[in-house]
């Protein structure tokens, strides 16, 4: 994922980070935890990233660094980790193992 690029068309969209309401998109992330069920839904991811973009830009620069190297799923899990998230959540939250999860961590 080229955060650049999706910088860039959040702002053409006319988006606003301050228009994020993080405690709904955390209330819906731990009903899809509860129900054990992966993100599905864009909005979800576009929400966070927006959110991050408003709070942790420089996490958000550091990991654009390495747009060469990690994958749009890397970012995810990344972003996922810096919002506090667990190993088991992050399993179920991407739809992947919790070993896998561990791999993927150990890469990054």
């Amino acid at each position: 994922m080229n955060m650049s690029i999706f910088r860039s068309s959040r702002q053409s969209e006319g988006y606003c980070s301050a228009h994020i309401d993080i405690e709904k998109i955390k209330k819906d992330i731990a009903c899809l935890i509860d129900e054990e069920k992966p993100i599905k839904d864009q909005a979800i991811w576009n929400g966070l990233y927006f959110y991050m973009q408003a709070n942790d830009w420089h996490f958000l620069d550091f990991l654009e660094s390495f747009s060469g190297s990690i994958n749009k799923r890397d970012i995810q899990l990344c972003i996922l980790i810096r919002l506090g998230y667990s190993p088991s959540d992050l399993a179920i939250l991407l739809l992947i193992s919790k070993q896998n999860v561990t791999k993927i961590r150990a890469k990054l």
